[in-house]
């Protein structure tokens, strides 16, 4: 019993409110409701939201044939590509949750003296995962085609606009809605707090479709969801993913050299120095503690 009550306190303090799990209103029992979407209905959703971006991506790729430039490679395309078919699948999405966007997506004003701690959090974090990629492909190396694919992106080769456009624009916007907004609240309203974190992160870092993205997606979706549950707002999350996204594309702007870090990945692996990567741990975990600090005083939560 002791230890049932531990937990029940930690889900309280940490996460910001009692666990849900098992616990159904005589309301909802009665009325048999069910909350939209569970995990199987997420998998069905990413499957359905993968076809529609091979569909709608189909005739700019066929018009790229005609004109022989390959305008489905261009970042403006590509986003305008997201764009449709997250717009698609989200909207199908909340009709069937019954709720409204507003709902799923809540704009709630946040204090402002939390958001420095947040880009902190997620400087600690980017160096952090930087260096766990290096690991990763020093152990699996990624295919070349990959590589380049993601640089060209970054570096902005094609387009700058297009590239912020497609980084700090429309996917921050479209797969927060998705993972943090639609995922999130459907598992929330049916599971624990702690397995819809895991499981929506989870998803999230399996829907980028590689193990060298999967890592940063993963850890990068459990905080993110943290941070939605605790302010009540997706509006850091969208924040926080369009922030991360920024960071290298920054650096390599400023044509800061740091070794493992702003190396070409492309080129023979090199991990970071060591005190750059300590810089990365004091980071991460002086504000992460600060921020649950500020998050315990303020009471602002996510509500079921």
């Amino acid at each position: 019993m002791a230890n049932n009550g531990f937990a029940a306190d930690f889900s309280i303090r940490f996460w910001g409110y009692k666990d849900k799990l098992k616990e159904k209103s005589a309301y909802e029992d009665t009325q048999n409701i069910v909350y939209y979407p569970d995990i199987r209905q997420s998998v069905w959703l990413l499957i359905c939201l993968l076809f529609l971006l091979i569909l709608v991506g189909i005739p700019l790729f066929l018009v790229g044939v005609w004109i022989d430039y390959p305008l489905h490679e261009h970042p403006a395309c590509q986003g305008v590509i997201s764009a449709v078919a997250f717009g698609l699948i989200i909207k199908w999405g909340i009709g069937k949750s019954g709720r409204s966007f507003s709902d799923i997506c809540p704009v709630a004003s946040v204090d402002r003296s939390k958001y420095p701690l947040m880009v902190f959090v997620i400087l600690g974090l980017e160096i952090l995962l930087s260096e766990a990629d290096n690991v990763l492909r020093t152990l699996l190396p990624a295919p070349e085609w990959l590589m380049n694919q993601l640089v060209d992106l970054v570096r902005a080769e094609q387009s700058l606009w297009g590239s912020i456009l497609v980084l700090i624009v429309v996917v921050p916007l479209t797969e927060e809605i998705l993972f943090r907004g639609l995922i999130l609240d459907g598992f929330l309203r049916k599971y624990s707090v702690p397995k819809s974190i895991v499981v929506s992160a989870l998803l999230f870092g399996l829907f980028h479709f590689n193990p060298w993205q999967f890592v940063a997606a993963f850890v990068g979706g459990i905080i993110l969801a943290w941070w939605r549950i605790r302010t009540g707002s997706i509006v850091p999350c969208i924040f926080g993913h369009a922030f991360k996204n920024a960071i290298p594309m920054v650096v390599l702007g400023m044509k800061i050299e740091i070794r493992g870090y702003s190396s070409d990945p492309t080129g023979p692996i090199q991990l970071q120095p060591w005190w750059f990567d300590v810089i990365g741990v004091i980071l991460f975990v002086t504000a992460f503690f600060a921020l649950q600090q500020r998050f315990a005083e303020s009471q602002q939560h996510y509500e079921v």
